[in-house]
């Protein structure tokens, strides 16, 4: 495999960071097909770049299902990418945090079922746009931490941070497919 590392990087004439605050989720299971970026080497092999990252052709879901909102506190969600393992047999650790707001009971029932599931999650990128995908076809995302907080203070912090991860060869990949959302 050669591919060009031909003007890697640069400045974006406005750059800002951060996510919308509507990160989507689906059921591992829900979905009939689940697509992966190109390859380094092999069938698949991506022929730029950008295809070592972007997943550009659809998800497809089983008849009525689709991905569901999450509605975190805004300026509340992010995404953090590290390299791990040993020499020779990197992956990347893609981790998504998402700030959701109460304690009620829909909330607390949601941490109950997805505390052991597996998932795709989508978190669009405030400034440009993309969605970050965690989870890939062969490793689902899971939720690796719930950290729940109720402070004594009436005007104290009434939340609950999600940290959903997964472990890949490429980071978090931008999909560029189609969204269905669950009706």
């Amino acid at each position: 495999m050669a591919i060009d590392l031909v003007e890697v990087g640069g400045e974006s004439c406005e750059p800002v960071s951060g996510f919308v605050s509507v990160p989507l989720i689906a059921p591992y299971a829900d979905f009939t097909l689940i697509n992966d970026p190109k390859d380094l080497c092999g069938d698949n092999e991506a022929a730029t770049v950008e295809e070592l990252v972007t997943i550009a052709v659809d998800h497809t879901f089983a008849v009525g299902k689709g991905f569901t909102k999450i509605n975190g506190v805004e300026e509340a969600v992010g995404l953090a990418i590290t390299m791990i393992g040993n020499k020779g047999r990197r992956l990347f650790q893609n981790t998504l945090t998402v700030e959701v707001a109460g304690s009620g009971p829909a909330l607390l029932g949601f941490l109950r079922q997805v505390k052991n599931g597996k998932y795709i999650v989508l978190a669009e990128e405030f400034g440009s746009g993309n969605y970050r995908q965690i989870g890939s076809k062969r490793l689902p995302a899971t939720f690796e931490g719930v950290e729940a907080a109720i402070e004594a203070a009436v005007e104290g912090n009434n939340s609950v941070t999600l940290t959903i991860q997964d472990k890949s060869r490429w980071p978090a990949a931008i999909y560029t497919g189609v969204i269905t959302e669950k009706s």
